[in-house]
């Protein structure tokens, strides 16, 4: 929950104090934050003592987590697109 109410925030505050010169700087704040989240990522898993007898599960958690929210989403899309059509024709 705390995760949405920052995203939503995060959101908000882009939209109303931003202008399209301050965009580049959190752009730029943005790459370089996910830089040192996939290095501290890789550095939690990196040190641990069992991580070659640990891989296997590991690959398999990582197939679930792509794998799970890829077919919920389809599903959703598919179920919204027949709920609320766009009222294209050929599509």
């Amino acid at each position: 929950m705390g995760l949405l109410i920052a995203m939503a925030v995060g959101l908000t505050v882009s939209r109303l104090l931003f202008k399209e010169r301050a965009k580049r700087i959190v752009d730029a704040l943005q790459t370089v934050v996910t830089l040192i989240l996939i290095f501290s990522m890789g550095y939690g898993l990196g040190s641990r003592d069992d991580l070659l007898s640990q891989i296997g599960n590991i690959g398999l958690l990582s197939l679930v987590y792509c794998l799970v929210p890829s077919i919920f989403s389809i599903a959703a899309v598919y179920l919204l697109s027949r709920i609320f059509p766009s009222g294209k024709k050929g599509r």
